[in-house]
């Protein structure tokens, strides 16, 4: 054998051994724990975790990331605010949690966090590729996707001339009977933070003269058969971009007068059975590799993570002048009677239309 095959075979025998020295002594040590814990189980629909083949593909990247054997337990769970105070409910009765996980939007951690049911956990000692604005909440929250709020419309309905700009765009009468929006009035109490309560009332009521009908979010397929050439609000442009990619007539832009952003979290309960296994989870989906399979199955990423479509897009917006306006868990949760109360009021004009 020569000098050199000699040094090269030696490096490769010992490789293990190096790439574990030059990870975190943090993350060495939650490996090792989560080797323990063996699997651990995640709720929630398809709109969390995807359908069978993007679950298949979290379990092999995250094993294959981090040499493992792991069983991950995807389970149909309820909706995400129905989750989230099951878990809360859990906590307080003493209870092991029924998901070693959750993921949610900034407005579902209120109760969650009131009721002190959410661990905590130093997330850039042990990942320190993870960027510092996306740790909350004293390391209970941690963001795992940028949510752009905008429209998602039919693209073979409507040219681009027609599409709205800006917010004063949607009253135009020629959209009377023809566009929807959600029955929880979604992102508007985030408008009236940026455009002020009086002025956020008086649109809604002009613009439930144009709603034909209230749908949820992420029901794309109702825009892409022409019952609606418009959603407005949506939840996150990401989903009419991820339907657009599964073959639907659809598409979403954000109106630069409103570019509001709101934060996919994801959190692991005090009374997780496996916390150790569902925290180098969440450390893994923060990963180039891990906002890939998340990009192809669900459509959302990081913003602040470089190299994911998300942060592609904000850069664009930032070349176009927007600034976008940021609603963090951490202003929801301080304001969660204010923003409570303006869901409320708006939910009724929008039924009442």
């Amino acid at each position: 054998m020569s000098k050199k095959t000699f040094i090269l075979a030696a490096v490769l025998f010992l490789w293990p051994a190096i790439s574990l020295a030059a990870e975190p002594a943090v993350l060495q040590k939650l490996i090792a724990a989560a080797k323990a814990e063996k699997e651990f189980t995640l709720l929630g629909g398809g709109g969390v975790w995807g359908d069978a083949e993007a679950q298949r593909k979290l379990e092999n990247g995250f094993n294959k990331h981090f040499g493992l054997n792991v069983h991950i337990k995807f389970i149909p769970g309820p909706a995400m605010p129905d989750l989230a105070r099951r878990i809360a409910d859990e906590y307080k009765a003493g209870q092991k949690s029924a998901s070693d996980m959750y993921l949610g939007s900034e407005s579902h951690f209120v109760e969650l966090t009131r009721s002190d049911a959410l661990r905590n956990f130093n997330w850039r000692e042990a990942f320190p590729n993870i960027p510092a604005p996306m740790v909350e909440m004293d390391g209970r929250l941690l963001r795992e996707a940028t949510r752009y709020i905008g429209v998602s419309y039919n693209r073979q309905a409507l040219q681009e001339k027609e599409l709205p700009r800006q917010l004063n765009d949607l009253l135009d009468p020629k959209w009377k009977g023809r566009i929807a929006s959600t029955p929880y009035a979604a992102s508007f109490d985030r408008l009236a933070s940026v455009i002020g309560m009086e002025k956020t009332r008086e649109f809604l009521k002009r613009f439930t003269q144009n709603v034909a009908g209230l749908i949820r979010c992420g029901e794309e397929e109702r825009i892409a058969s022409g019952e609606f050439v418009m959603l407005a609000l949506n939840c996150g442009t990401y989903e009419a971009e991820r339907a657009q990619r599964q073959g639907m007539p659809v598409n979403a832009r954000i109106l630069t007068d409103v570019p509001i952003v709101g934060y996919w979290y994801l959190s692991v309960p005090k009374h997780s059975a496996h916390p150790n296994m569902a925290t180098l989870f969440a450390g893994y989906l923060l990963t180039p590799e891990g906002q890939k399979v998340r990009f192809d199955s669900i459509g959302a990423t990081a913003h602040l993570i470089e190299g994911t479509p998300a942060n592609k897009q904000y850069k664009e917006l930032k070349a176009q002048g927007i600034e976008l306006k940021e609603f963090t868990a951490e202003f929801v949760i301080k304001n969660g009677k204010m923003l409570g109360e303006r869901r409320d009021e708006f939910q009724k004009i929008l039924q009442q239309r």
